[in-house]
């Protein structure tokens, strides 16, 4: 399986950490995994993941790509033998893939979106990447808990609109003051430690390398599609 991947220092590299989940789990599937990069910045990346990098494509390519891609792209990896499979991508050149995987989003996308009679919509739980981390996490989760429910704030990728201290701002708004978990990018910690200076039991995050576990732990997740 060969996974395609596009990242910059302006669109964050949560592509490919959303791939590299993938591919893990495909890896304990038995089915081999290797990333083509899109461009220096990614292979750098990829590099610095220790994620093994192919320069050709093979039976099956999955594509988690920030810019539109041509049709024309796409028929040129089928005509090479190739299914694609692209990822929260809505556009001409996913219509035409031959798999498109939709993890947690309801059927209703069926009447949104025009597909080629080769397209195949996988849906629900059994194909999101963090099954295996949350039927492991769920294990040590604390029945009967008493405590105050925790809040958890997770824009995933580049918050370049702010949300996440904006949330919190109306939070204190509405006397919300804790216990909450906020991921966040690391030029954003500084703002929103400012904001939840008086919050009690309140912790700010970078670099969160399993989010399932903080998922779990938490009554109620703030997000966004594609986080």
């Amino acid at each position: 399986v060969r996974f395609f991947v596009e990242a910059s220092p302006t669109i964050g590299h949560g592509h490919v950490v959303r791939c590299a989940a993938l591919a893990q789990e495909a890896d304990r599937c038995g089915l081999h995994c290797a990333f083509v990069p899109a461009n220096a910045y990614t292979g750098n990346l990829l590099g610095a993941l220790n994620l093994p990098q192919a320069a050709n494509l093979a039976a099956l390519a999955v594509i988690d790509h920030h810019s539109p891609l041509e049709p024309a792209w796409v028929e040129a990896m089928q005509d090479g033998g190739s299914s694609v499979a692209m990822i929260d991508h809505q556009g001409p050149a996913r219509t035409i893939a031959d798999l498109v995987c939709d993890a947690l989003i309801g059927s209703e996308v069926r009447n949104k979106l025009p597909h080629s009679n080769r397209t195949r919509y996988l849906y629900g739980l059994e194909y999101a990447m963090l099954r295996r981390q949350f039927r492991d996490a769920h294990a040590t989760a604390r029945p009967g808990r008493t405590d105050t429910p925790r809040l958890m704030v997770a824009m995933g990728g580049v918050d370049q609109h702010k949300v996440a201290p904006r949330l919190a701002k109306a939070l204190c708004v509405c006397g919300f003051t804790g216990p909450a978990t906020f991921v966040v990018e690391e030029q954003a910690v500084e703002e929103l430690r400012d904001i939840v200076r008086q919050w009690s039991d309140t912790r700010i995050l970078t670099g969160v390398k399993d989010m399932a576990s903080l998922m779990v732990e938490s009554d109620l997740l703030v997000s966004k599609v594609g986080g």
